[in-house]
C-alpha cells in the first residue's frame, strides 16, 4: 500500500493582468496574498474558476470580487495558459490550469476587498518585486509584451521560489474561445 500514489486534483482558474502605461514604463497590478497558494507573494488577481461560468466571466468576476474594479468581456484577451504542478500544505498534489487574461481598459480604482489578497500596488515590468513566485518573473514580461505563451511549471514541494526544472514556455499564435462554452 505505501507505493500507491495520489492522484492530484486538478484546479482551474483565471488571472487578470491589468497593464497601464505611466510615464512611458508599463505597469502591472499586483495583489500581496496573504493565504492559500502563493501565501506572502505579490501575485495577480484571479481565482477558480466554477462550472456555470466562462473562463472570461471568471476573470471579471474575480477581478471585481478582490479589487472592485470592473472590465468588460471585450476588453480581456486571453494571453496564456499555464499549468501549475504543485503541493497543498501537508502534501497532496494539485495541478492548477490558469488562464491568463490581459486587460487594459477598465473601470474603478483598486480597492481591498478580499483579505486573502491586500495591498494592491502598480510594478513596473521591468521591476517586479522580489516576492513573486518563480515562474511569473519569466512569464508575466512575455505576456506583458504581447506574446501568447502555453506554458508547465513544476514547483518543488509546494515552494513557488522553486522549480523542479526549467518552467517550458511556448509561443502560441492565438487562443480561441467560444463564451458560450465554460471551457
Amino acid at each position: 500500500m505505501s507505493n500507491m500514489k495520489v492522484m492530484p486534483e486538478k484546479i482551474i482558474a483565471t488571472v487578470c493582468m491589468l497593464l497601464r502605461k505611466s510615464e512611458s514604463v508599463q505597469e502591472i497590478l499586483l495583489g500581496y496574498k496573504t493565504k492559500k497558494f502563493c501565501k506572502f507573494r505579490w501575485v495577480l488577481n484571479g481565482g477558480q474558476w466554477e462550472t456555470d461560468e466562462s473562463l472570461k466571466r471568471c476573470a471579471q468576476r474575480e477581478l471585481f470580487e478582490e479589487t472592485g474594479i470592473r472590465a468588460e468581456p471585450e476588453d480581456l484577451e486571453k494571453r496564456a495558459v499555464i499549468v501549475f504542478h504543485n503541493q497543498r500544505e501537508g502534501g497532496t498534489p494539485v495541478i492548477i490550469e490558469v488562464h491568463v487574461y490581459v486587460c487594459m481598459k477598465w473601470s474603478g480604482k483598486p480597492e481591498e476587498k478580499d483579505p486573502g489578497l491586500i495591498c494592491h500596488t502598480w510594478f513596473p515590468i521591468e521591476g517586479l518585486p522580489e516576492k513573486i513566485p518563480f515562474a511569473d518573473k519569466e512569464w508575466i514580461p512575455m505576456v506583458a509584451a504581447g506574446k501568447h505563451i502555453a506554458g508547465e511549471v513544476w514547483y518543488a514541494d509546494g515552494n513557488v521560489d522553486v522549480c523542479i526544472g526549467d518552467p517550458i514556455w511556448e509561443e502560441v499564435v492565438m487562443f480561441v474561445e467560444n463564451d458560450a462554452n465554460t471551457r
